[in-house]
């Protein structure tokens, strides 16, 4: 059973993983068998898990939304903040091993994260809501702005958003 599934991701071992805020868990799931295998449980490290994505090595870097970070765990099970300043932390993706995240909040500022928690860039301010980031094929980060009923893309090395899809209620 799941609780408050949010965030899903296909992993590279053909498994579907959820990230479960209410039950502040990740569970993956075998699409072909339904077989369930809890990868963080509810005491475990990643508290209120909203979405999740992955790198080339496996590693699984999760949004906690009420704790307003951005984490990583590794294939081992080791875990650590990469970023411990990002109220409301909730759409995460990975490009070409890039870390993309935001925070869903009116005002929400966008970010490409280093990593081993080093550094952070600024894309994007003043976003009302951002979420469920994903690269498109064009190489441009794609969001739901929930503030505005839109659909935005912006370049992730910066510059101005473009609406993709407006007034969608």
């Amino acid at each position: 059973r799941l609780f408050g599934a949010n965030g899903i991701r296909a992993g590279a071992d053909g498994r579907v993983y959820v990230a479960q805020v209410a039950g502040s868990a990740i569970t993956a799931l075998d699409v072909d068998s339904g077989e369930a295998e809890v990868i963080s449980a509810i005491d475990g490290p990643i508290t209120a898990p909203d979405d999740l994505a992955f790198d080339s090595a496996g590693n699984i870097f999760a949004t906690e939304i009420t704790l307003g970070r951005v984490s990583i765990l590794t294939p081992g099970g080791d875990y650590r903040v990469i970023d411990g300043d990002m109220p409301v932390a909730n759409p995460v993706t990975v490009y070409h091993d890039r870390l993309f995240a935001g925070e869903c909040r009116m005002g929400g500022r966008i970010f490409e994260l280093s990593r081993d928690g080093n550094a952070r860039r600024l894309i994007l301010e003043d976003v009302p809501m951002p979420n469920a980031f994903e690269i498109g094929p064009d190489g441009k980060l794609y969001f739901p702005v929930m503030g505005a009923n839109a659909i935005w893309r912006v370049d992730p090395t910066g510059g101005e958003p473009e609406v993709v899809a407006g007034d969608l209620g």
